[in-house]
C-alpha cells in the first residue's frame, strides 16, 4: 500500500498516542527510556507510532505503558474521566 492508500488514522488512536507521549515528556522520559522500561519492553519505532497515532496501541500494551508511567490505564485511554493524571 502506497502512502496515498493508507487508510485514514483512527481518532482513537491519535488520542491515545498523545495521551502517552504528554504524561512520557512531563515524566521527563525518551522514547528510548520507556520503550526500553521493563515493564514496557517494546521497540522506540512502535511506541512513535502509537504516539502519533500511525499505530493501536493494544489493552496489552497501554496496561505496560500505564504501569511504566505510574497511571491507571484508564488515565490513558480516557484521561477526561481521571483528575490530576499528568502528575
Amino acid at each position: 500500500m502506497t502512502e496515498e492508500q493508507q487508510a485514514p488514522l483512527d481518532p482513537e488512536d491519535i488520542r491515545v498516542g498523545a495521551t502517552i507521549a504528554a504524561m512520557r515528556t512531563l515524566r521527563g522520559m525518551t522514547q528510548d527510556t520507556l520503550s526500553a522500561h521493563r515493564d514496557v519492553l517494546i521497540s522506540r519505532a512502535y511506541l512513535a507510532n502509537i504516539e502519533k497515532g500511525r499505530k493501536h496501541a493494544t489493552p496489552r500494551v497501554v496496561a505496560r505503558i500505564a504501569k511504566a508511567l505510574g497511571v491507571p490505564q484508564i488515565a490513558i485511554i480516557r484521561p477526561d474521566l481521571v483528575e490530576d493524571v499528568a502528575a
